[in-house]
């Protein structure tokens, strides 16, 4: 069994990912809704709510981390 990396995925779906250490100017996005964290439940939520139309920005701390 293999497991499918959903990050990988998303990636190559045309996620948008903003590396906040690699900023020099201030920037400016819209959303439906913001979520810090992208734990279990901010993930599950993120995902639902992009399922049903709204656009959806993840705010996390740490690095995002996926295999090639």
């Amino acid at each position: 069994m293999s497991l499918t990396d959903r990050i990988a995925q998303g990636l190559e779906a045309g996620w948008k990912v903003t590396d906040a250490t690699t900023l020099t100017d201030n920037q400016t996005h819209e959303a439906d809704v913001v979520i810090v964290g992208t734990g279990a439940g901010g993930g599950t939520t993120a995902e639902i709510l992009a399922k049903s139309g709204l656009s959806v920005i993840l705010v996390e701390e740490g690095r995002l981390y996926y295999q090639k």
